[in-house]
């Protein structure tokens, strides 16, 4: 004779190959997901595979493996508990109840999310005790029949909000999405490596002989030079010059880019930051304040050509003029943020060009605009400065920003062969 464990094992099997086990679980993930309880597929496959070595027809054994499963903090057992009971009180004839502290608005609009059991009938319900775990609900209309068996995944299920924000465009955020970016970028950090300076320092793995540490080692041992040191040029982290374009082209990107700014210069002590649209103007000290809005709001009553015109090539003459020797004169890594979109000089504009890639240890041009699948760089103002840029990248997205982060921690310790012959010699 079979006892009901055994039975009820064996039916197990046949559900969960029979897809309506694999179905039901898939929709109680997305219940505990939007009841705010963190949750990846790979956890719903975990659990599909523990249902294998329990009695799916006992609700305790079932209760436990989901929970040993999906939980990952202990603050989500509330919610979790009332979910569970909620969602599988069909099949559960005796119901669980709830913590009393449970949030039930929270629990009770994620469960109203699972698929609607209008039109379930007595024989439904009878059909749903025999065989727990079968369903809470065979009404599922056809769309929600492929996103259950995986044929058309919700991007719940694939991506996490953070990796859908990380794709998306910056014109295209809203007021809430900024927020959110605003936290990922202040995580990221902005190293553009190290330079050799020309101060030596002591160091035991060091290949020039320092002389005076060995002579003043040769009147502790009586004029013998018993032991000798060694000392190396000293270590320095490289600064960083940030050149931002707040023209009217560049509008729809600057009011997060700006965000972007505020972040490098809180992560970093040695950075320059200036803006940029028919004249050039310095806010490093005014990002220094870590409150982002206050800092903005600054910029934003000091700099007079903010969503204005655009004279590329006039600003960089301004800043190789006042600013160029004062801030890279260190090999610093230059990062332009622009469009190119130029009303200047293209003259003008090539031969500053030059001069700032001489100055600059690497130069690096950002553009929003080549994020975009059919963009090309056809603006003249574009096509005259890329000529000195070293590296041209997208800044369209915050995957972007970090593929930046990524390139500065691996520049080379030489600067890059510049491919064009000088300009100014002539």
């Amino acid at each position: 004779m079979i006892d009901a464990a055994s039975r009820g094992q064996a039916r197990s099997d046949d559900e969960i190959v029979g897809g309506r086990l694999v179905r039901n679980i898939l929709l109680f993930g997305r219940v505990l997901r939007a009841a705010g309880i963190p949750l990846s597929a790979g956890r719903e496959m975990e659990l599909l595979g523990a249902l294998r070595l329990v009695n799916v027809g006992d609700r305790d054994q079932v209760y436990a493996a989901a929970a040993s499963i999906l939980l990952s903090h202990r603050d989500h057992r509330a919610i979790f508990d009332r979910a569970f009971a909620l969602f599988f009180a069909l099949a559960f004839r005796d119901e669980m109840s709830p913590p009393p502290d449970a949030p039930r608005s929270t629990v009770d609009e994620a469960v109203g999310q699972a698929p609607p059991e209008d039109g379930s009938t007595d024989a439904d319900v009878e059909a749903a005790t025999a065989n727990p775990m079968a369903r809470p609900s065979d009404t599922l209309n056809e769309s929600q029949e492929k996103e259950a068996d995986g044929a058309e995944a919700p991007d719940a299920q694939t991506y996490s909000g953070n990796e859908v924000l990380r794709a998306k465009d910056f014109d295209r955020y809203t007021s809430e999405e900024i927020a959110r970016a605003r936290e990922l970028m202040r995580q990221m950090r902005l190293r553009p490596g190290v330079r050799r300076t020309r101060r030596m320092v002591p160091s035991a793995g060091g290949r020039h002989l320092d002389m005076r540490a060995v002579t003043r080692g040769m009147h502790r041992t009586v004029g013998e030079p018993l032991h000798l040191y060694f000392r190396e040029k000293k270590l320095k982290k490289r600064k960083l010059v940030l050149l931002c374009d707040i023209s009217g082209s560049m509008e729809r990107y600057s009011r997060v880019l700006l965000q972007f700014l505020h972040a490098a210069r809180q992560g970093m002590s040695n950075v320059e930051v200036f803006v940029f649209g028919t004249r050039l103007t310095r806010v490093t000290r005014d990002l220094a304040s870590r409150q982002v809005d206050a800092a903005l709001d600054h910029i934003a009553t000091r700099v007079q050509d903010f969503a204005g015109g655009t004279r590329i090539g006039r600003s960089f003459h301004d800043f190789n003029r006042l600013w160029g020797r004062r801030v890279m004169g260190q090999s610093a890594v230059c990062i332009i943020i622009s469009d190119g979109w130029d009303r200047g000089d293209p003259k003008l504009l090539r031969q500053e060009m030059e001069r700032l890639q001489r100055g600059a240890f690497r130069l690096i041009w950002l553009n929003p605009l080549l994020g975009l699948p059919e963009y090309q760089p056809v603006t003249l103002g574009m096509r005259t400065a890329l000529e000195f840029v070293d590296d041209f990248m997208p800044a369209h997205n915050l995957a972007s920003l970090e593929a930046l982060a990524e390139r500065l921690a691996t520049l080379e310790e030489r600067r890059p062969v510049r491919r064009h012959a000088s300009t100014l010699a002539t």
